[in-house]
């Protein structure tokens, strides 16, 4: 495995053997509670083998910018610069970090 700076892309985390994603959803508002449950219970499961970090194309407990925070903060720099310079009116909102530095909201 090659190793890549951690700074050097927007996922900083490359040595890690292996990335969890629970992909979830149902469609009754009413079961909520126990897919929540469940799902938070799995996560728990598997939380001594986390190093708290995420994916940024992950969105995390229904709050879009959870990963983004957890990048590199070079890269979360990089990515701020090119969003500031290829979006400069905010058009593409996805990721609300992303925006933070360009002074709007």
């Amino acid at each position: 495995m090659s190793r890549v700076p951690a700074d050097a892309s927007a996922y900083p985390r490359r040595e890690a053997p292996f990335l969890v994603n629970f992909e979830t959803g149902w469609s009754d508002p009413g079961e909520d509670d126990v897919h929540e449950r469940w799902l938070r219970s799995a996560i728990a499961a598997l939380g001594r083998h986390m190093d708290g970090s995420g994916y940024a194309n992950f969105a995390g407990d229904g709050q879009p910018d959870t990963s983004v925070r957890r990048l590199h903060p070079k890269a979360l720099a990089r990515l701020q610069a090119a969003k500031r310079d290829i979006d400069p009116d905010d058009v593409f909102r996805a990721m609300p970090d992303l925006r933070a530095p360009l002074g709007r909201r």
